[in-house]
């Protein structure tokens, strides 16, 4: 009768322990996951104040781009575009020979 009183009371500290360690880790978990949120905020306050310092320093109205960076602009627009209605006919002509033969 000693003994099973002994394994009972074993396994009742057992779970007590298993108890303690799995709150404890929970707790480390939770503590660390705020101490992560507060680093998030902070890191989101410094990109709010660095954005605003570049908004300040640098007013888009000042540098009008020159008439030769439009006309860069529209010949890589046009070439992009191409290249993408080129992809797009290749797909489409892949896809019909695949599907038909």
């Amino acid at each position: 009768m000693a003994e099973y009183e002994s394994s009972i009371q074993h396994q009742h500290h057992s779970k007590e322990t298993a108890f303690q360690a799995l709150n404890t880790i929970i707790q480390l978990h939770f503590e660390k996951k705020r101490a992560i949120d507060l680093q998030k905020k902070e890191l989101y306050k410094l990109f709010q104040i660095f954005f605003i310092f570049l908004a300040l320093a640098h007013p888009p109205a000042s540098n009008a781009a020159p008439d030769t960076y439009f006309g860069k602009f529209k010949r890589n627009w046009a070439l992009h575009f191409g290249f993408l209605i080129l992809i797009y006919a290749f797909m489409i002509s892949s896809s019909v020979v695949l599907l038909c033969f």
